[in-house]
C-alpha cells in the first residue's frame, strides 16, 4: 500500500512540475535583454551609518538571588 501511495504521489508531483514549468515559461526573457539590464544597473554609493554610543549597563543592584 505504501509503495502504491508513493508511486501515485510521485506521478502527481511530476504532473505538477510539468504545469509549473509551463507557467514559468511565460516569464522568460531573451538573454540579450537580461544582459542589458545587468549592465545598465546603477551603482549607488552608500555611506556607512555613524556608530552610536551604547547604553551603559545597569549596576545590577535590582537583582535578587533565588
Amino acid at each position: 500500500a505504501l509503495v502504491e501511495e508513493s508511486a501515485a504521489a510521485a506521478a502527481a508531483l511530476e504532473e505538477q512540475a510539468s504545469r509549473l514549468t509551463e507557467a514559468v515559461a511565460v516569464f522568460r526573457i531573451q538573454q540579450q535583454q537580461q544582459q542589458q539590464r545587468e549592465t545598465s544597473a546603477v551603482v549607488k554609493n552608500v555611506t556607512p551609518a555613524t556608530p552610536r554610543k551604547m547604553a551603559v549597563a545597569d549596576s545590577g543592584e535590582n537583582w535578587e538571588t533565588f
